[in-house]
């Protein structure tokens, strides 16, 4: 064998080894990347879609619905436990965008 076979040869050997690696580390940097990318997408998302004027027509009427059953209840149980309701759904849209009608009943609890 000539001195240039054998650096061939080596070459060889190093990309066969080196390659895979390369691919495997570049790899790894994107997953890294995604990881931190995904829960802000997420995020822009989820905040995109409480926008939605659907989404907020959604919260009108179920929020309406539970408000109707609160003046309609006699039991207190049954008051305290929809009031926290109305609450939790209220926590997750912007009251700006609801009814008048329904951002007086949240602003009266």
């Amino acid at each position: 064998m000539n001195n240039d076979t054998k650096i061939y040869t080596l070459a060889g050997i190093l990309a066969v080894i080196l390659l895979p690696l390369i691919f495997w580390g570049a790899s790894r940097v994107r997953q890294d990347i995604d990881a931190d990318l995904k829960p802000r997408e997420a995020e822009i998302e989820r905040k995109t879609f409480v926008n939605t004027p659907s989404y907020i027509e959604g919260k009108n009427q179920i929020i309406g619905k539970l408000i109707r059953e609160y003046k309609l209840s006699k039991d207190i149980t049954d008051k305290i436990a929809l009031k926290e309701q109305i609450q939790s759904e209220a926590l997750n849209v912007d009251t700006t965008k609801l009814n008048p009608q329904i951002r007086s009943f949240l602003n009266s609890l």
